[in-house]
């Protein structure tokens, strides 16, 4: 087969590889991240690299995917490109995470209440006359010791942590088992990290589980990303060779990642984490510990486990004390999840005496209606044009996206970080649509107009619709306020991933009002969960369609509550119990099998008059 070389710029990255191997293939595996949101098919355009060095003929999927110029300029798409010869390429720098999902304020200040419990004790040195084992000296002076148990990592610490100390150490305990023994009094030093896995970013928050108190906050694309950006994507990969192995050790090489720059951040050891708590899709917990989520994909929708499942570290593979207990938070069933479970922890819907209506708008979009007499979720394919994928030069929220516009006489954008636009978010996204719907160039059934179709349109305006592929385009930012060598174009198609994902979620509300037997007026208040759901205009929402055309004052943006579900799982073995119940108390309503929903989904698409 032979072997050659691989330099990756602006790293230096040298990689021996094989003659015939995948460019992606090669960079996944060598932690080099690029989008990759089709899962390597070429159908996306995301994982361009620029070859430096090395002659690679553009592919099929380069002529459609990638414009002229950026061709001339040796641009490729690294899934279609076969590694035959040495190359140097460019992975063009990746846009610095946004902090959105980072944030500290967004915890839940919860007195830690759960059965871990750190104990100092002095124990009386062994003599000739007191030959009693070590652990068995343990459980005659502390209280109610005569019913502990011991791990074997703890006990093979035992021994020696014993007599370094003089018999002065802290042991740590979970349910009357001793977990972990340390020299002297380090009573204080008991953690905890609730992680919530989404599908496109995984955050964790380190807790101070003496105090309560969140001591860091830190998040990271999730590593799977390159093999699809949508679960649907990932179950398929996870099919062939070896993909099942591949997906959990991404999801593991992002949490492990935030384990180590948590405790980096809050001076502590990996080793003093006691207690991981985990929410996410079902398709994530599923692949977090690499149980085969083929059947999460096929009618009737099975997945292998629904129940909270309970492991230590050493098992999950997670980087924190090896016995620390990880509990991962129950699913509901197979596409709502655990995250949706940690929504109602934090919103308490199931104990609300008015109707309520929460939606948990990322990849996926889950659904929860109603009240404390019945409470209802479901699951709408919303796709992942809202996180960027399938959006022509959609972009996860980083600097250089395109997060607000408002058009006026003309078109005027904000980004994050007022740094030269390379492409838009979720939230932009939704803004530039609403707006381009009020101003009348977009039309009710989502079609670009031409500038001789807009009754009093500017001339700036006018010149930003240009002809397309499939339609017109709506040029957002131009050639020279963007900071890539092309204009940022909302195009034709975009507007119509758009209409199916707002479509799928308003027809899953429809449906499950049909349900309840309740209308708009019946909503008391309006849920937006989730870190897009924080950002997204509530107007430009309401505007396009998405959500029910109530009061404003109504719509409450509310964050990350799933994740902060995860850290009430972590700091209270009541919220542990309230999941359970939860998970078990949501009536799931399967929308794929509903006779209403094709029709709402039909009715959904059109995007309202303008008032």
């Amino acid at each position: 087969m032979g072997k050659t070389t691989l330099l990756v710029k602006p790293s230096n990255e040298k990689i021996s590889v094989n003659k015939g191997s995948n460019l992606l293939d090669v960079l996944n595996q060598s932690n080099i991240y690029v989008e990759g949101a089709c899962g390597g098919r070429g159908t996306c355009g995301k994982c361009k690299v620029k070859v430096l060095r090395g002659e690679v003929a553009p592919s099929e999927s380069d002529l459609k995917k990638i414009t002229k110029e950026e061709i001339e300029l040796g641009y490729r798409l690294a899934c279609r490109v076969e590694i035959n010869d040495d190359l140097t390429i460019e992975v063009p720098g990746q846009a610095k995470e946004d902090s959105r999902k980072s944030d500290i304020s967004s915890t839940v200040g919860l007195e830690a209440v759960t059965s871990f419990k750190k104990e100092y004790v002095e124990l009386p040195q062994p003599v000739l006359k007191d030959q009693i084992g070590d652990f068995e000296r343990i459980k005659r002076h502390v209280p109610e010791g005569e019913n502990f148990t011991i791990s074997l990592n703890a006990l093979r610490k035992l021994p020696g942590v014993l007599r370094s100390s003089k018999f002065k150490i802290t042991y740590t305990s979970y349910k009357n088992r001793i977990i972990d023994v340390e020299e002297g009094d380090t009573t204080g030093k008991l953690y905890g990290i609730a992680f919530d896995i989404g599908t496109t970013t995984i955050v964790g928050t380190l807790l101070d589980m003496v105090t309560g108190k969140a001591l860091a906050v830190s998040s990271t694309g999730n590593p799977q990303r390159s093999y699809g950006a949508d679960v649907i994507s990932r179950i398929t990969f996870s099919s062939e060779k070896d993909g099942l192995k591949i997906l959990r050790e991404k999801v593991l090489q992002g949490m492990n990642e935030i384990c180590k720059e948590l405790c980096k951040k809050a001076g502590i050891s990996s080793q003093n984490i006691y207690h991981i708590t985990t929410v996410g899709n079902t398709t994530m917990h599923h692949l977090f510990l690499g149980v085969d989520p083929t059947y999460l994909a096929r009618s009737p929708y099975i997945p292998t486990f629904q129940e909270a499942q309970t492991l230590t570290a050493a098992e999950a593979g997670l980087e924190a004390n090896p016995d620390a207990c990880v509990y991962m938070v129950p699913n509901i069933a197979g596409y709502v999840g655990a995250d949706t479970v940690g929504v109602v922890l934090d919103s308490h819907l199931e104990k609300s005496s008015q109707i309520k209506l929460a939606i948990d708008i990322g990849t996926n979009g889950e659904v929860l209606l109603g009240s404390k007499d019945k409470l209802l979720a479901c699951s709408t394919a919303a796709g992942p044009a809202f996180e960027g994928a399938q959006i022509k030069y959609g972009m996860r929220a980083a600097e250089g996206a395109i997060e607000r516009v408002k058009i006026t006489t003309d078109c005027e954008i904000a980004t994050i970080g007022n740094k030269p636009a390379v492409g838009i978010c979720g939230s932009g996204l939704l803004d530039a649509v609403a707006q381009l719907v009020k101003a009348g160039i977009i039309d009710s059934r989502g079609r670009i107009l031409p500038p001789d179709e807009i009754e009093g349109i500017s001339p700036q305006l006018a010149a930003r619709i240009i002809a397309g592929e499939n339609g017109y385009d709506f040029i957002l930012a131009t050639e020279e306020e963007s900071g890539i060598n092309s204009p940022v174009v909302l195009t034709q198609k975009d507007v119509r991933e758009v209409q199916l994902a707002k479509g799928a979620i308003y027809a899953g509300i429809k449906v499950m009002e049909k349900n309840l037997g309740i209308t708009d007026d019946d909503l008391a208040e309006i849920i937006l969960a989730g870190a897009f759901g924080s950002y997204i205009d509530k107007e430009s929402a309401v505007t396009i369609g998405l959500i029910p055309a109530i009061d404003l004052e109504k719509i409450k943006s509310i964050g990350n509550a799933a994740g902060r579900g995860s850290q009430m799982a972590l700091l209270s073995d009541t919220e542990k119990e309230r999941a359970n119940v939860i998970s078990r108390q949501v009536e799931y309503i399967e929308l794929s099998t509903n006779q209403d929903f094709q029709q709402e989904f039909m009715f959904a698409m059109n995007f309202p008059s303008p008032q």
